[in-house]
């Protein structure tokens, strides 16, 4: 079981005693050595096509963009990750890539990534981002 830690910061402007919750198994590895600084929500990665991709957590919700972009059939879950991995481009060779509003932008950012790029992103986003769990939900208190 996890334990509250206790910091104690001494500097210019006195002594600030502050306390930290548990971290959850994400937080932990994002400390972990090598791990990329998930506070600042950034990953770059060299494509073997050459190019270098930064990822990082979209700055909006892209749910609703998901469900139009995916449409009203069953969507599979390839595409669905493929779309989040795709969300989480901040930019390609130093060149911003925007949020993509329909598929014509979806495959032209697919083309820049060719197949490899594809699975290394795809790869990325699952390994950095991972999809939340139980031991991630902020639950304050459960009672059954």
């Amino acid at each position: 079981m996890a334990e509250i830690r206790r910091t104690v910061k001494v500097g210019n402007g006195g002594i600030d005693l502050g306390e930290s919750a548990p971290q959850t198994p994400i937080q932990e590895a994002a400390g972990r050595a090598g791990a990329p600084d998930l506070a600042n929500g950034q990953v770059e990665l060299m494509l073997p096509n050459g190019k270098i991709v930064v990822m990082g957590p979209p700055k909006v919700g892209t749910m609703t963009l998901m469900a139009r972009l995916l449409g009203d059939g069953v969507p599979s879950g390839i595409m669905m990750g493929f779309l989040k991995s795709i969300f989480y481009i901040r930019s390609i060779d130093g060149k911003d890539i925007a949020l993509p509003q329909d598929n014509i932008q979806v495959q032209a950012i697919a083309n820049e990534l060719g197949d490899a790029g594809e699975d290394i992103i795809m790869a990325a986003y699952s390994t950095y981002w991972p999809p939340v769990g139980e031991a991630d939900l902020p639950v304050i208190r459960k009672s059954f």
